[in-house]
């Protein structure tokens, strides 16, 4: 835990090679472990390296399919690569999976607002228009 704690440190330091090789150690001792992948793409998100980022991600919703936010982690990088029916299918699973119940409204309400935005890009916006209407309404 303590070497995460590290890792996400040398993360915010801008230490980017440093964290992924203290993580890259981290998987390979505990290879179960969901949280070394959550901050493994979000290191590869912010440097640009989507389908890294995509790959940390799917690890670990492999491990914990229930991981808050990984789901809509997965939608934004998708959506950053325009490829909205993929970040669509992300965020929907956000959205029921086990881990929907511990989102907070806000959490949810972004998720439908991304779901939204995806639907204009990819010229739905009738579908749009629905997604804000709940997400009004709630």
């Amino acid at each position: 835990m303590l070497d995460l704690i590290r890792a996400e440190e040398m993360f915010a330091a801008g230490e980017l090679h440093q964290a992924l090789g203290l993580i890259d150690e981290l998987v390979s001792k505990k290879p179960q472990w969901a949280d070394p992948y959550l901050l493994k793409g979000n290191i590869f998100t912010t440097v640009g390296q989507h389908d890294r980022a995509k790959s940390a991600y799917e690890k670990l919703v492999k491990i914990d399919p229930d991981y808050l936010s990984a789901w809509f982690k997965l939608g934004n990088n998708a959506y950053r690569k325009k490829q909205y029916r993929e970040a669509i299918n992300f965020y929907n699973h956000e959205l029921i999976g086990k881990q929907a119940n511990t989102l907070q409204s806000k959490d949810k309400q972004i998720t439908m607002l991304q779901i939204g935005r995806c639907y204009i890009h990819i010229g739905k916006v009738d579908s749009a228009l629905i997604i804000y209407k709940m997400y009004k309404n709630r």
